[in-house]
């Protein structure tokens, strides 16, 4: 029981990701055999990558019934997902401090009572979220995106994103990461947005 009937390795293409073509991707990769219904079943561990995994996860009060991972824990791995799909990098390394350390250099300090219950927050940051190894540094989601999709694509001398694009992706992706999972962009709101509308979809279109 639970046993898959076939197993495949990574694939290994030797194509440069623009080059890819649906005929380079025989299988498609649909499930992880974690999915669930959140109104029927009460799920507080994610089962996703280290760097891609939202802060309520590490949050979640197991006694509490009230809280759990639910869709919008999903949008905030969606934009991770689309961030290292556009760039040269993950948005969140969980190298160094770690995942929530890296989260609240981009994104800022957490909300309460996140803030107070991450007993390791003292090592990397003063009590007003002030980085203390790095003080004067600029780190925004915008800096990592200049730093892993525009100039990376520059270093292979790859096409890259115009500024007007820039502009539509990261007020796309800001909203899908929100702290609070109750203030998410929803993914009616993802798919409506500009960037998806003006340069996701249309690509998706013509390499069909």
């Amino acid at each position: 029981m639970g046993v898959p009937t076939d197993v495949h390795w990574p694939i290994r293409l030797s194509v440069r990701s623009d080059k890819i073509k649906d005929s380079h991707l025989p299988s498609m990769l649909s499930d992880f055999t974690s999915s669930y219904y959140p109104s029927r079943t009460r799920q507080i561990i994610s089962r996703t990558l280290p760097h891609i995994v939202p802060p309520e996860a590490f949050f979640i009060d197991e006694y509490n019934v009230e809280e759990r991972l639910s869709f919008p824990s999903e949008i905030w791995t969606l934009a991770c997902t689309v961030f290292d799909i556009l760039g040269g990098g993950g948005l969140f390394s969980v190298m160094g401090g770690g995942i929530l350390q890296d989260q609240a250099s981009a994104l800022g300090k957490f909300p309460e009572p996140w803030w107070s219950q991450w007993e390791e927050r003292a090592e990397f940051f003063t009590e007003d979220g002030e980085s203390i190894e790095f003080p004067n540094s600029k780190d925004s989601l915008e800096d990592r995106y200049d730093w892993f999709v525009t100039a990376a694509r520059r270093r292979y001398k790859m096409e890259y994103p115009v500024e007007e694009e820039k502009r539509a992706f990261l007020q796309m992706i800001g909203p899908m990461l929100r702290y609070l999972p109750g203030e998410r962009a929803s993914i009616r709101d993802v798919v409506n947005s500009e960037w998806m509308q003006k340069w996701a979809l249309p690509c998706l279109h013509r390499s069909s």
